[in-house]
C-alpha cells in the first residue's frame, strides 16, 4: 500500500523576512485517493548539519596526541571504534551519509569514506580539518552525521568529496584497501593526482594498520605499478609516509622496497627500504636515498630491532634548505643537512619494488597508508600522524550518539486550528491544500534560519508514515538568508 507524497507550496526555500508566526502551505496526494493526515517539523539549525541527518556522534582530537598546531591535517577515524548505534543507522551499502562538521556542528569539512563493511561493522574514513586546526594545548570536536540512508555520496572532486580531503601538495595517497587484480587504475590513488596504481603479479587485500592493506610476496614478484607522472618529479621538497609489516627480513645485504621512483635505464630518483646490512654490528637499515642529493638518510638497528609480524611506520621528510629527515614509529630517528636537488626520470613509480632490472627488490608483508608529497611534512605533521593512526583510543575521546530532536513536531491527528484546509476537520483529501499556521507560543525568534519539512499518514492505511517532503529553510525577519547545505 502507497504512502502519501507531500509537496511544500510556500513560503519559498531560502525565504526572507518570515514572520515568527509564519503560515506553512503543503500539498498531500495519496495514490489510492485516501484522505490525510499530517506530521510537520520545524527546525532550528542553529546546532545541527541538516534535518535529514537523524544522528550523530561527537568525537574530540586530544591536545595530546598532537604534537603541533595543524591546519587543514587528514584526520583518520576507524569506524569501528564508534557507537553500536552508529552501525544500526548508518547507510547499510556503504556509509555514504557520513558528513562531518566543524565544532558548531553545522560547518561542513572534507570527508573520504574508503569503505564501509556493515556485516563486521568495520570501515575506514578521512576528514580534513579545514578551519578547524588540530591543537597541542586544546582539544578540538568534530561531529560525524549519520542516518540518512536516502543520500547521495559526493563526487570524489566535489567541495567536500574524496579529493579535497587531501591538500594540493598530495601527489599520491593510496589507501591500499581495494582486492588487487591487475586492473589498471585499480590502486586508487585518493589525492587527486590521479596517480593511480596497477597492481602486478598476484598480491591479495589483507587486514592493515589503517582499515584494508595489499599483502606482497616478494618470491611470486608481486608489486604494484604507477606510470610516470610529472607530479612525481619532486626535485627539492618531498616527504613520503608508510605502514609495513614483514612476513619476513632480508637477506643479508639485500633491500625490500616500500615506494620507490628508481631506474638504472632512466635515471635514478628517489627510495625507500628496509636493509639488511652485516656492518659495524648493526644489522638493519631503514633508508630514504635521494639520487642527486648527498648526504642520504639511514638509520641502523641492532638485530632483531623489527621483526616480521608487527607493524612499524617510515616517513620521511626534506626541505629545499637541506635539511633531511627520517621518521620510524613517529619519533625523528636520523637527521642529515646537504645539497643537490632530487634527480627526475620518466620511469614507474613503484610499491613494493623498484624498476632496477635485476635489483627490483620485491618487499614480503604487507603495505598500508602509502603517501607521497610534494612538500617538506614538518617532523609534527608527520608524528602527529602516526599517533592518529596507531592508536585511535589515545588520539580521540567518543561520545554518545545523539539524536535529532526538532524544535516542533505537530500532528493532526488530533483536532488542533492550527492545521487548516479544504474539507475541515481532518482528515483532508488528498490533493487538496493544508496550512499550519506557526504559533506565538512556539516562540520561533527574530533573525533566524529554520527548516521545516512535512509527511503524510494514511489513516486508512493503518497510520502509514510517508517519506519526508523535500526541506526548505526561511529566515525571520531581521535576518540574511542561508542556503542549503549539501545534502
Amino acid at each position: 500500500m502507497a504512502a502519501p507524497t507531500v509537496a511544500l507550496n510556500t513560503p519559498a526555500d531560502v525565504a526572507t523576512g518570515v514572520s515568527t508566526t509564519p503560515a506553512l502551505l503543503f500539498t498531500g496526494t495519496d495514490a489510492e485517493s485516501n484522505e490525510i493526515e499530517y506530521n510537520v517539523q520545524v527546525v532550528n539549525m542553529s546546532s545541527w548539519y541538516h534535518p535529514d541527518w537523524s544522528n550523530r556522534v561527537k568525537i574530540t582530537a586530544l591536545a595530546a596526541k598532537v604534537d603541533a598546531d595543524l591546519t587543514d591535517f587528514p584526520v583518520f577515524v576507524d569506524l569501528s571504534t564508534l557507537p553500536a548505534g552508529f552501525h544500526t543507522n548508518v547507510n547499510q551499502t556503504d556509509a555514504r551519509d557520513i558528513r562531518v562538521t566543524k565544532s558548531d556542528g553545522i560547518t561542513e569539512i572534507p570527508r573520504e569514506v574508503v569503505f564501509y563493511t556493515a556485516a563486521s561493522d568495520t570501515g575506514e574514513l578521512h576528514f580534513k580539518a579545514s578551519g578547524a586546526t588540530l591543537k597541542d594545548a586544546t582539544n578540538v570536536d568534530f561531529y560525524i552525521y549519520y542516518g540518512n540512508s536516502g543520500a547521495s555520496d559526493y563526487a570524489v572532486n566535489g567541495t567536500y568529496g574524496r579529493d579535497n580531503v587531501w591538500d594540493s601538495n598530495y601527489v599520491g595517497v593510496w589507501h591500499m584497501s581495494q582486492s588487487p587484480d591487475n586492473t589498471v587504475g585499480q590502486i586508487t590513488d585518493s589525492s587527486g593526482t590521479g596517480n593511480h596504481g596497477q597492481s602486478q603479479g598476484t598480491p591479495v587485500t589483507a587486514t592493515g594498520k589503517v582499515g584494508k592493506g595489499i599483502d606482497f610476496e616478494s618470491s611470486s614478484s608481486q608489486f604494484v605499478r604507477v606510470p610516470d607522472n610529472n607530479s612525481q618529479d619532486m626535485t627539492t621538497n618531498y616527504s613520503a609516509e608508510v605502514w609495513y609489516k614483514l612476513e619476513s627480513l632480508p637477506a643479508v645485504g639485500q633491500e625490500m622496497q616500500l615506494i620507490s621512483k628508481d631506474d638504472e635505464t632512466n635515471g635514478r630518483a628517489y627510495t625507500h627500504d628496509i636493509a639488511a646490512r652485516a656492518t659495524s654490528g648493526a644489522e638493519q637499515e631503514i633508508r630514504a636515498y635521494i639520487n642527486g642529493f648527498s648526504p642520504n638518510s639511514q638509520k641502523t638497528y641492532p638485530t632483531g630491532t623489527i621483526t616480521t609480524g608487527n607493524w612499524y611506520h617510515f616517513a620521511t621528510s626534506k626541505n629545499n634548505s637541506g635539511n633531511y629527515y627520517l621518521l620510524h614509529n613517529g619519533s625523528v630517528v636520523t637527521t642529515s643537512s646537504g645539497s643537490g636537488s632530487i634527480n627526475v626520470n620518466s620511469d614507474y613509480l613503484t610499491i613494493a619494488s623498484r624498476t632496477y632490472s635485476g635489483y627490483e627488490q620485491y618487499f614480503d608483508g604487507i603495505l598500508d597508508e602509502i603517501r607521497l608529497s610534494n612538500t617538506d611534512r614538518s617532523t609534527p605533521w608527520l608524528s602527529t600522524g602516526y599517533n592518529n593512526q596507531n592508536d585511535q583510543s589515545t588520539f580521540f575521546t567518543i561520545g554518545a550518539q545523539e539524536d535529532f530532536t526538532p524544535l516542533l513536531n505537530k500532528l493532526s491527528v488530533t483536532p488542533d486550528p492550527t492545521f487548516a484546509g479544504t474539507g475541515d476537520p481532518h482528515p483532508w483529501p488528498s490533493g487538496n491544500q493544508v496550512t499550519y499556521t506557526v504559533q506565538a507560543g512556539d516562540i520561533l525568534t527574530a533573525s533566524t534560519i529554520y527548516y521545516w519539512r512535512v509527511r503524510g499518514i494514511d489513516p486508512l492505511g493503518g497510520n502509514t508514515y510517508g517519506a519526508w517532503s523535500t526541506t526548505r529553510s526561511f529566515t525571520t525577519a531581521g535576518g540574511s538568508t542561508m542556503l542549503m547545505m549539501g545534502v
